[in-house]
């Protein structure tokens, strides 16, 4: 892994935006005008690191100018600055001066972030799902986090807003186990993960009771029932 910045023997090079990595060895490639070094006598090439942000600076090493690239292996996580100059024929620096600019700024983080779940269930059916992560230099929009049941490979995908922490609610359909994983990075893309499950219980389901039947007439049998009353009228023989 490299990167590269140009070697301005006239100015100091122009700071740029830090680079992250997790890679403790790397190689800091330059590139000049091979007239200017010409004209200079260049001797070598000076390369120099700073570990608090430029209030002091160390001479690393030096190089002839053909090399083109310096190793560099950090002790350390950090922030190095380096800068570049070029020493000539008469022993003179170029840029010359006590005041250095950043040609190339290094974030060196091999610390995974940590990453906290705590699944619980907060009533019958609906579960809840806390995430907190934490990191230096955390890249929130590297956050996933999915969920699956009963120990089905199918895992789903929780839609969340894309921060270090936050909580969500979900339903679910069945009782049984529920388990949730959630993976993140960090700006040198050192990775942090964690998973959890619990059983749950699901909702009660809604039984509709049939209604009671109504008492309807019994159209088979005869509407009204009884024997004739004592003073029913009767047909009698003629005398």
């Amino acid at each position: 892994m490299f990167w590269g910045f140009p070697l301005n023997s006239a100015s100091a090079a122009v700071s740029t935006s830090p680079v992250f990595t997790s890679k403790t060895q790397f190689r800091i490639p330059y590139h000049y005008d091979q007239a200017e070094i010409d004209r200079l006598g260049a001797r070598e090439i000076r390369l120099y690191v700073s570990t608090d942000r430029g209030v002091t600076w160390n001479h690393l090493q030096s190089v002839p100018p053909t090399t083109r690239k310096f190793p560099f292996e950090a002790t350390q996580d950090g922030e190095y600055w380096f800068s570049v100059r070029t020493l000539d024929s008469q022993n003179q620096l170029h840029p010359s001066g006590r005041v250095f600019e950043p040609g190339l700024r290094v974030v060196i983080d091999t610390t995974p972030p940590q990453l906290d779940l705590d699944l619980r269930q907060i009533s019958p059916g609906k579960v809840q799902l806390i995430w907190n992560a934490e990191d230096q230099n955390l890249d929130p929009t590297k956050l996933v986090l999915e969920y699956s049941q009963n120990g089905s490979q199918n895992w789903q995908r929780v839609i969340v807003a894309p921060h270090g922490k936050g909580q969500t609610t979900w339903s679910i359909s069945q009782g049984g186990v529920v388990s949730v994983r959630g993976v993140i990075k960090d700006r040198a893309d050192n990775t942090g993960s964690s998973q959890k499950q619990i059983r749950v219980v699901a909702a009660a389901s809604r039984t509709t009771l049939p209604k009671p039947k109504e008492d309807l007439p019994d159209f088979n049998q005869p509407i009204a029932q009884g024997t004739l009353p004592d003073n029913s009228l009767t047909q009698t023989e003629p005398g």
